[in-house]
């Protein structure tokens, strides 16, 4: 882990973040918006009565793996992921809805999962205030191994790349490194636009900012020492999720 990753009292206080893909194939029965009327009415209020710290659902835009939905759920701790999961068996109206959903045959491909640490630097999904729906990117960006990955979150970190991200206009939801999932080592962030054209000048900005032209320039730092491969797709936030 970096060093701006291990102050006691910072690291403690860092949310667990699940980012989780249901994939589907588009079809006759059009099984995508039956399950999405399940998570709207059933499944995003029982995580909040269970205690979720923040529930985002997203339908993808642009990106590999389409149609599927995004999920990106936040916990305080260990603890409380299994507390909510508990909570969530426990819940008589909402195991109902879900024998009921899934009594009729499968109503989706596949689920794909991958766990986050939130870093130091940005210890909570952060839920932006917009007067409209905004417009989100998600990146994951992979490592060659856990040292050149490590570098690559001090560069966000104490390198002060997030704070150029905030400057020029690319609004974090989350950043954080990946402890369980695929393709590791690895991290993840969501970033959010007012919209398409705004996400298209916010990043131009940022790469022909100066700062950015010296931190690339940073040796450790360089693009093929710290990254091996970067995937990214957008998104639009659904109608009822908390954030959007």
């Amino acid at each position: 882990m970096p060093l701006s990753a291990q102050s006691g009292a910072n690291a403690a206080a860092r949310s667990l973040i699940e980012v989780r893909k249901i994939l589907f194939r588009n079809n006759r029965e059009n099984k995508r918006a039956a399950y999405l009327k399940f998570i709207e009415n059933h499944y995003a209020p029982a995580l909040k009565r269970a205690g979720v710290e923040a529930a985002g659902f997203f339908n993808n835009d642009v990106g590999p793996d389409k149609p599927h939905v995004l999920c990106v759920l936040s916990y305080s701790s260990g603890n409380a992921l299994i507390d909510v999961r508990e909570k969530l068996g426990a819940d008589r109206a909402f195991q109902a809805a879900r024998k009921e959903v899934y009594g009729k045959g499968p109503v989706y491909e596949r689920v794909e999962s991958s766990l986050l640490r939130a870093f130091s630097m940005t210890p909570k999904v952060e839920i932006p205030k917009a007067d409209a729906p905004l417009y989100f990117e998600l990146r994951t960006y992979e490592s060659d191994d856990p040292v050149s990955l490590a570098a690559k979150i001090e560069m966000f970190e104490g390198g002060g790349e997030i704070v150029l991200f905030r400057k020029y206009g690319l609004q974090p939801v989350f950043f954080g490194q990946a402890l369980i999932g695929d393709r590791m080592p690895n991290l993840t962030y969501m970033v959010a636009f007012p919209n398409p054209a705004a996400r298209v000048e916010a990043w131009r900005k940022f790469a022909t900012s100066p700062e950015w032209d010296k931190l690339k320039r940073t040796p450790g730092w360089s693009d093929g020492e710290v990254v091996s491969s970067i995937t990214n797709a957008t998104y639009t936030g659904l109608p009822f999720s908390e954030i959007r």
